[in-house]
Protein backbone atom coordinates (compact mmCIF):
# COMPACT_ATOMS: atom_id res chain seq x y z
CA UNK A 1 0.00 0.00 0.00
CA UNK A 2 1.09 3.61 -0.50
CA UNK A 3 1.62 5.96 2.45
CA UNK A 4 -0.61 4.58 5.19
CA UNK A 5 -3.22 6.87 6.67
CA UNK A 6 -4.67 5.67 9.98
CA UNK A 7 -8.37 6.45 10.31
CA UNK A 8 -10.39 6.04 13.49
CA UNK A 9 -14.06 6.59 12.74
CA UNK A 10 -16.80 6.49 15.34
CA UNK A 11 -20.32 6.07 14.01
CA UNK A 12 -22.93 7.55 16.33
CA UNK A 13 -26.66 6.81 16.44
CA UNK A 14 -27.88 10.40 16.55
CA UNK A 15 -31.64 9.81 16.61
CA UNK A 16 -31.41 6.37 15.00
CA UNK A 17 -30.11 3.65 17.34
CA UNK A 18 -31.55 0.98 15.04
CA UNK A 19 -29.27 2.29 12.29
CA UNK A 20 -26.23 1.62 14.48
CA UNK A 21 -27.50 -1.88 15.27
CA UNK A 22 -27.95 -2.60 11.56
CA UNK A 23 -24.53 -1.17 10.70
CA UNK A 24 -22.90 -3.46 13.26
CA UNK A 25 -24.79 -6.50 11.98
CA UNK A 26 -23.77 -5.75 8.40
CA UNK A 27 -20.13 -5.16 9.37
CA UNK A 28 -20.04 -8.52 11.14
CA UNK A 29 -21.55 -10.15 8.06
CA UNK A 30 -19.26 -8.49 5.50
CA UNK A 31 -15.87 -7.87 7.17
CA UNK A 32 -13.73 -10.75 8.45
CA UNK A 33 -10.80 -9.50 10.53
CA UNK A 34 -7.87 -11.56 9.25
CA UNK A 35 -4.54 -11.04 7.43
CA UNK A 36 -6.14 -11.42 3.99
CA UNK A 37 -6.81 -7.90 2.68
CA UNK A 38 -9.65 -9.16 0.48
CA UNK A 39 -11.71 -9.94 3.59
CA UNK A 40 -11.06 -6.66 5.42
CA UNK A 41 -11.55 -4.22 2.54
CA UNK A 42 -14.11 -1.54 3.41
CA UNK A 43 -15.57 -2.01 -0.06
CA UNK A 44 -17.05 -5.32 1.18
CA UNK A 45 -19.56 -3.41 3.32
CA UNK A 46 -20.51 -1.28 0.30
CA UNK A 47 -21.07 -4.41 -1.78
CA UNK A 48 -23.01 -6.14 0.99
CA UNK A 49 -25.31 -3.14 1.59
CA UNK A 50 -25.45 -2.09 -2.10
CA UNK A 51 -24.19 1.41 -1.27
CA UNK A 52 -23.36 3.31 -4.49
CA UNK A 53 -19.62 3.84 -4.92
CA UNK A 54 -19.51 6.29 -7.83
CA UNK A 55 -16.93 8.97 -7.03
CA UNK A 56 -16.08 7.45 -3.65
CA UNK A 57 -12.45 6.59 -2.86
CA UNK A 58 -12.43 3.19 -1.11
CA UNK A 59 -8.78 2.13 -0.90
CA UNK A 60 -8.62 0.97 2.71
CA UNK A 61 -8.87 -1.99 5.02
CA UNK A 62 -10.49 -2.43 8.42
CA UNK A 63 -7.86 -3.20 11.07
CA UNK A 64 -10.27 -3.25 14.03
CA UNK A 65 -13.97 -2.83 14.71
CA UNK A 66 -16.09 -2.81 17.84
CA UNK A 67 -19.60 -2.11 19.03
CA UNK A 68 -19.17 0.24 21.99
CA UNK A 69 -21.32 2.42 24.24
CA UNK A 70 -21.18 5.30 21.76
CA UNK A 71 -21.98 3.28 18.63
CA UNK A 72 -19.57 1.56 16.23
CA UNK A 73 -15.83 2.21 16.07
CA UNK A 74 -13.74 1.32 13.03
CA UNK A 75 -9.95 1.60 12.75
CA UNK A 76 -8.73 1.54 9.16
CA UNK A 77 -5.51 1.68 7.22
CA UNK A 78 -6.06 3.66 4.03
CA UNK A 79 -3.84 4.81 1.19
CA UNK A 80 -2.67 8.44 1.31
CA UNK A 81 -5.77 10.06 2.76
CA UNK A 82 -8.85 9.49 4.92
CA UNK A 83 -11.90 7.85 3.40
CA UNK A 84 -14.14 10.72 4.50
CA UNK A 85 -16.64 10.45 1.63
CA UNK A 86 -16.92 6.70 2.19
CA UNK A 87 -17.75 7.22 5.87
CA UNK A 88 -20.32 9.84 4.85
CA UNK A 89 -21.92 7.38 2.44
CA UNK A 90 -22.09 4.75 5.20
CA UNK A 91 -23.61 7.25 7.63
CA UNK A 92 -26.23 8.24 5.03
CA UNK A 93 -27.06 4.61 4.21
CA UNK A 94 -27.73 3.79 7.88
CA UNK A 95 -29.18 7.14 8.99
CA UNK A 96 -26.39 7.74 11.52
CA UNK A 97 -23.58 10.28 11.99
CA UNK A 98 -19.83 9.99 12.49
CA UNK A 99 -16.68 11.67 13.75
CA UNK A 100 -13.21 11.01 12.36
CA UNK A 101 -9.64 11.16 13.60
CA UNK A 102 -7.04 10.59 10.90
CA UNK A 103 -3.23 10.64 10.90
CA UNK A 104 -0.91 10.40 7.91
CA UNK A 105 2.49 11.79 8.98
CA UNK A 106 4.09 11.56 5.52
CA UNK A 107 1.46 13.91 4.12
CA UNK A 108 1.30 15.94 7.36
CA UNK A 109 -2.39 15.15 7.74
CA UNK A 110 -3.64 15.38 11.31
CA UNK A 111 -7.43 15.54 11.24
CA UNK A 112 -10.01 15.46 14.01
CA UNK A 113 -13.64 16.28 13.22
CA UNK A 114 -14.79 15.68 16.82
CA UNK A 115 -15.06 19.30 17.95
CA UNK A 116 -16.65 18.27 21.28
CA UNK A 117 -13.81 15.84 22.06
CA UNK A 118 -16.30 13.28 23.34
CA UNK A 119 -14.95 10.43 21.19
CA UNK A 120 -11.55 11.76 20.09
CA UNK A 121 -10.20 14.33 22.58
CA UNK A 122 -6.78 14.63 20.90
CA UNK A 123 -5.84 18.19 19.89
CA UNK A 124 -2.03 18.15 19.42
CA UNK A 125 0.54 15.55 18.38
CA UNK A 126 4.34 15.73 18.82
CA UNK A 127 6.87 14.41 16.30
CA UNK A 128 10.44 13.90 17.54
CA UNK A 129 13.05 13.48 14.79
CA UNK A 130 16.10 13.02 17.07
CA UNK A 131 15.28 10.66 19.93
CA UNK A 132 18.70 11.21 21.56
CA UNK A 133 18.31 14.99 21.80
CA UNK A 134 18.59 16.70 25.19
CA UNK A 135 16.20 19.44 26.27
CA UNK A 136 17.28 22.72 27.95
CA UNK A 137 16.73 20.98 31.32
CA UNK A 138 19.44 18.45 30.41
CA UNK A 139 16.94 15.60 30.26
CA UNK A 140 16.65 13.56 27.10
CA UNK A 141 13.36 14.61 25.50
CA UNK A 142 12.17 11.02 24.98
CA UNK A 143 12.43 10.34 28.71
CA UNK A 144 9.42 12.64 29.15
CA UNK A 145 7.67 12.61 25.77
CA UNK A 146 7.16 9.76 23.31
CA UNK A 147 7.35 10.26 19.58
CA UNK A 148 3.79 10.78 18.28
CA UNK A 149 2.44 11.48 21.77
CA UNK A 150 -0.93 13.24 21.75
CA UNK A 151 -2.32 15.99 23.99
CA UNK A 152 -5.89 16.97 24.66
CA UNK A 153 -5.25 20.65 25.37
CA UNK A 154 -2.74 23.42 24.78
CA UNK A 155 -2.28 23.78 28.56
CA UNK A 156 -1.33 20.10 28.92
CA UNK A 157 1.11 20.38 26.02
CA UNK A 158 2.78 23.55 27.37
CA UNK A 159 3.08 22.12 30.90
CA UNK A 160 4.80 18.96 29.64
CA UNK A 161 7.36 20.99 27.71
CA UNK A 162 7.91 23.36 30.67
CA UNK A 163 9.20 20.34 32.60
CA UNK A 164 11.86 20.03 29.91
CA UNK A 165 12.84 23.70 30.11
CA UNK A 166 10.87 25.01 27.14
CA UNK A 167 8.90 27.98 28.47
CA UNK A 168 6.20 29.21 26.08
CA UNK A 169 2.78 30.82 26.37
CA UNK A 170 1.24 29.28 23.25
CA UNK A 171 1.64 26.15 21.15
CA UNK A 172 2.67 28.34 18.22
CA UNK A 173 5.44 29.97 20.28
CA UNK A 174 6.56 26.55 21.52
CA UNK A 175 6.68 25.18 17.99
CA UNK A 176 8.98 28.05 17.00
CA UNK A 177 11.35 27.19 19.86
CA UNK A 178 11.39 23.51 18.97
CA UNK A 179 12.01 23.88 15.25
CA UNK A 180 15.80 23.95 15.65
CA UNK A 181 15.62 20.91 17.97
CA UNK A 182 13.87 18.87 15.28
CA UNK A 183 10.67 18.51 17.26
CA UNK A 184 7.40 19.47 15.63
CA UNK A 185 3.99 19.99 17.15
CA UNK A 186 1.02 19.50 14.87
CA UNK A 187 -2.46 20.65 15.76
CA UNK A 188 -5.31 18.40 14.69
CA UNK A 189 -7.51 20.27 12.23
CA UNK A 190 -10.98 19.74 10.86
CA UNK A 191 -10.65 20.06 7.09
CA UNK A 192 -14.29 19.03 6.81
CA UNK A 193 -15.75 21.69 9.12
CA UNK A 194 -18.32 22.78 6.54
CA UNK A 195 -19.59 19.23 6.07
CA UNK A 196 -21.98 17.53 8.47
CA UNK A 197 -20.14 14.73 10.28
CA UNK A 198 -21.82 14.55 13.66
CA UNK A 199 -25.11 15.40 15.26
Amino acid sequence: MANICCDDVQFLPGTNPKGIDQLWEDLEASIVLCPDSDYVALSRLFQYKNIPVTGIYLRGVVAYMERNADGVLLDLETAWEPLYEAYGAIADAYGVTFVLKSVEPGEKLFINTDSSGSCFPERYIVCIYDEEMSAPSGTRVTEVIEDWEVYTSEAELLETFRKLGYIADTAEELNGMLDEDEIHIYEFENFYANKNTAA
